[in-house]
């Protein structure tokens, strides 16, 4: 069963960014909650992303921190604008975990996003047996859940193929294209859509092939990836674990990038001998 919704991460950042003003000012959570005609409680969930705060609220609290910065003043506008968009995630929260929505809503606002994978194929380049295969064999979780997963892993695909859609690196270990995910008929299909994405303009993709073990030294046993968001939001590097997803931000991604550029130009093979990998691999699979 999926968990239970928390706060996303602009709720949390706009909370973030008004709580740092109201402190800059020395207001009281309870003044300000006042000033708003707002129970404290609420206020208080205002400020830690739980609830998202009205764009109406944050034009008042604006006005009473004497934030006069018109491109300030524009930015926190927009961010809360953000906080109560919805996009086409938001329904399939009930069957998916609380970090989704965060982490495809990141997908969709980037303009570069960089993937470090080891051990699968990544979401975004995954055939639909590919990614049937990983997720009813995944963790025991009722039908409709792995439904609505696969489907949604599917959707998020078309940014790689819309009008805005991002610059993305892909850089995936040699050893998740060994791993058997179902039968040959359908690692053959996924390394052939790999090959194919080469050829596509946005889109870089490097193969770590087994000597190298960079990451490994480097502490990335899982991979990672890097989000370039334009401003006012930060640059976000997320980890999925089994306790879930971690998620920093910028300036405490710093190592996540230098890793990364350094496993793309040290231990990656270019697009030539990535092409040449996988062509071997698809050798393989041949009967």
């Amino acid at each position: 069963m999926a968990q239970k919704n928390g706060p996303t991460l602009r709720a949390q950042w706009l909370g973030a960014r008004l709580r740092e003003l109201r402190e800059a000012k020395k207001v009281k959570t309870t003044d300000a909650a006042e000033f708003l005609q707002r129970h404290p409680g609420t206020f208080g969930r205002f400020e830690s992303g739980v609830y998202p705060i009205p764009t109406s609220d944050v034009l008042q609290l604006l006005d009473l921190y004497a934030v006069s910065d018109i491109n300030q003043r524009a930015e926190l506008v927009q961010l809360s604008e953000e906080v109560a968009q919805r996009g086409w995630w938001d329904g399939y929260k009930p069957h998916l975990n609380n970090n989704f929505a965060d982490y495809v809503w990141l997908e969709n606002r980037a303009h570069t996003i960089h993937v470090l994978d080891i051990n699968a194929v990544p979401g975004l380049l995954q055939t639909a047996d590919y990614a049937s295969a990983l997720i009813t064999h995944g963790p025991q979780q009722e039908e409709l859940d792995s439904k609505r997963l696969i489907e949604a892993r599917l959707i998020r695909s078309r940014i790689l193929t819309g009008n805005k859609a991002p610059r993305v690196r892909f850089l995936v270990h040699e050893s998740a294209l060994h791993q058997r995910v179902g039968e040959h008929a359908i690692m053959a299909a996924q390394l052939q859509k790999l090959r194919d994405q080469l050829n596509a303009s946005l889109i870089e993709l490097r193969i770590i092939p087994l000597e190298a073990w960079g990451h490994t030294a480097a502490g990335a046993w899982g991979g990672f990836t890097i989000f370039e968001l334009p401003e006012p939001y930060p640059d976000v590097a997320c980890t999925e674990t089994m306790a879930g997803t971690l998620y920093l931000e910028s300036p405490d991604i710093d190592g996540f990038t230098r890793t990364y550029d350094a496993l793309w130009t040290k231990d990656a093979l270019d697009s030539t001998r990535t092409v040449k990998r996988i062509n071997a691999l698809l050798k393989e699979l041949s009967p």
